[in-house]
């Protein structure tokens, strides 16, 4: 059995030691820093965005991804755009061979974004305000940081499950967030200035900008909803050990 195993062992390395570093998905190095850039051919403004990048979006009249990372990496990051939305996967395999210092960013260029799927455990973020009429975050099994700067009509930000948790600012008229599992969130730099609806199904906290027309909050498990502000009205319903904490006490 021993013997049968080192056969299929040097097998292994021989086969991927014919195919060039960069062709390979798994045995290599991550090669010399570099980046590779893709010119969108149509405009996007939604994105489905998978794990194991680094992402941060730019408000630019551009349409357009740049990658930046080991050269050996950068050829299995899969980007595909089509129906106004651009699709990225990262398809390099054995990360454990690899430091974990070895981060690939995508740096994705857009003027405007209605909706953004998000299931990843390392970062997204917006280096300056994203403009749309609506956004609609989703994230589903994350364990990353969300950081995103807004200014629209509608924001909605949702976590289905997992670790995930969101932190937004900017302006928006009316905003539904809602946290599930272990998930958390901290909004209190975003101003909604008429209706916000929270709903808590998380053993974690959400912080809360309540300084709204209206408020309406529901707890369902044993995290707090803390807010910051004083909403025109308030409309609260309790089904869980949870608790809506007045934070400007």
């Amino acid at each position: 059995m021993l013997k049968k195993s080192s056969i299929l062992l040097v097998f292994t390395f021989v086969f991927f030691a014919c195919k060039k570093a960069e062709d390979r998905a798994c045995f290599k190095g991550k090669g010399d820093d570099a980046s590779l850039e893709y010119v969108l051919p149509i405009q996007v403004d939604s994105l489905m965005l998978y794990d194991n990048l680094f992402y941060t979006l730019i408000d630019s009249d551009e349409h357009k991804v740049v990658l930046k990372g080991g050269d050996n990496l950068l050829k299995h990051i899969d980007v595909q755009v089509g129906d106004k939305k651009l699709t990225l996967r990262n398809k390099n395999k054995c990360s454990f061979l690899r430091s974990f210092k070895n981060e690939i960013h995508a740096y994705i260029y857009v003027d405007t974004v209605r909706s953004i799927h998000y299931e990843g455990s390392k970062q997204l973020l917006s280096k300056d305000t994203l403009f749309s009429n609506e956004l609609r975050l989703m994230i589903t099994d994350g364990a990353g940081d969300v950081n995103l700067i807004l200014k629209n009509s509608y924001t909605s930000a949702v976590i289905t499950h997992g670790f995930g948790n969101f932190k937004l600012s900017g302006y928006t008229n009316a905003a539904f967030l809602h946290c599930n599992t272990n998930s958390y969130c901290d909004t209190r730099k975003l101003k909604v200035t008429h209706g916000l609806n929270v709903i808590s199904n998380t053993v974690s906290n959400m912080l809360i900008n309540a300084n709204s027309h209206s408020f309406k909050a529901e707890i369902y498990e044993s995290g707090n909803i803390k807010y910051v502000g004083n909403p025109g009205t308030v409309s609260f319903s309790k089904y869980g050990k949870g608790n809506l904490i007045d934070l400007n006490n």
